[in-house]
């Protein structure tokens, strides 16, 4: 099979460029060919683009295309209603997978700007009476006007693509509310890679490590973890990875709650480092504001045997089971947050059982196996409709 990849970034960026990069290496093994188009502007790294038989930056769809002739195009992150509209009309079948709440919002993280919460609105005028319409610039005034006609042109054509693709089934439920074809919807969970064996083998359990991995910005809530282990008596240390742009407000929010010299940033950590703080943590917390579309970072932490604390909202209410894989909590709220994290510092076993529980839950739901599977299935089902179409 020819796959054509298409996305914004050629780097290793965040979760949707792992995932790529992942995927690709799965293909490969399986004897299929990927390719790659991605944004002119962007940062292009050899590390990224030479898992592809041909990475380009796009400049001419059409020309670029009939180059290829691909079989399937895999289309991710893009903004731009003319790769969305010109595919499809060229004839090929195209399947959109959606990573984010980007599409939908016109500030793109799906966080309400007066309520610091996750939105819960669909795209529309909500979005002027809630202040969404005013987002950050890089120009010379530091705000600008997003423009919800824009962002509505950009959602219908992405409608015109063959098959969507999403990881939760809070996801479908946001597809269906701005009115996707339902018949076109393909839920398929994403998948963890398997745990490092030499990790695991040697890492001992820290019965006082709570650890978090993701981006350090406002929506992933780390603040609201900070805040929450101030009201914390019971002995821990809490590591967090990441890189972002409240890198340096959470610092000085663990110095003013006193517990700076319990706290380490990590900074960003390699595959090996990250599987063993995985390995090594009593659990990962998971304090999101913004609805996660999956998160994936709590079945990796799972295929580790470690138990996670999550927000219950969005994806993570699909794959952690409360009370048997890990626990829920209220979303941006502090009080329940402490108590989880109270519970597992004071019943380490408990933490265990919960981790084993959650290693179990990992192999029968989130291995690549499962994921590849049903992802050709899906490549070959839209292939043939297209056949039939142009039959």
């Amino acid at each position: 099979m020819k796959i054509l990849w298409v996305n914004e970034e050629a780097s290793n960026f965040g979760g949707c460029e792992t995932y790529i990069r992942n995927t690709v290496q799965a293909l490969k093994v399986r004897g299929h060919r990927s390719y790659l188009f991605y944004k002119f502007d962007c940062l292009a790294e050899q590390e990224f683009t030479g898992l592809f038989e041909e990475a380009y930056p796009l400049v001419e769809l059409q020309r670029q295309l009939r180059s290829i002739e691909p079989d399937i195009v895999f289309i991710h992150r893009w903004q731009g209603v003319e790769l969305h509209e010109g595919i499809p009309a060229m004839g090929y079948p195209t399947v959109r997978m959606f990573h984010d709440h980007r599409p939908f919002c016109l500030r793109d993280h799906g966080i309400s700007p007066i309520t610091g919460q996750s939105c819960q609105h669909s795209l529309g005028v909500n979005c002027y009476l809630d202040l969404g319409f005013i987002v950050r610039s890089s120009g010379m005034l530091p705000i600008k006007i997003a423009s919800l006609s824009d962002k509505k042109r950009h959602l219908h054509a992405i409608k015109k693509s063959s098959a969507y693709m999403v990881a939760s089934s809070f996801m479908v439920d946001k597809l269906e509310r701005h009115q996707f074809n339902k018949s076109k919807i393909n839920l398929i969970p994403l998948y963890v890679d398997s745990p490092l064996a030499d990790v695991e083998e040697q890492v001992v359990k820290d019965n006082k490590l709570v650890f978090y991995a993701g981006q350090l910005i406002k929506g992933k809530g780390v603040d609201l973890l900070i805040k929450a282990l101030a009201n914390v008596e019971e002995d821990f240390t809490l590591a967090i990875a990441g890189k972002g742009n409240d890198e340096e407000k959470l610092k000085a929010l663990a110095k003013e709650l006193h517990i700076a010299e319990k706290t380490e940033f990590l900074g960003h950590l390699s595959k090996a480092e990250l599987a063993h703080y995985y390995q090594k943590a009593l659990m990962l917390v998971v304090p999101s504001r913004v609805a996660e579309t999956f998160g994936l970072v709590g079945p990796e932490a799972m295929s580790y045997g470690t138990a996670v604390i999550a927000s219950n909202q969005g994806g993570n209410k699909e794959w952690l089971v409360h009370e048997k894989t890990g626990l829920l909590v209220p979303p941006n709220e502090i009080t329940g947050l402490t108590h989880a994290i109270r519970t597992l510092l004071q019943f380490p076993e408990l933490a265990q059982k919960y981790g084993k529980e959650g290693k179990r839950r990992y192999e029968e739901h989130y291995t690549s196996e499962s994921h590849i599977s049903k992802l050709l299935s899906l490549f070959s089902c839209e292939m043939k409709k297209s056949k039939r179409v142009a039959a």
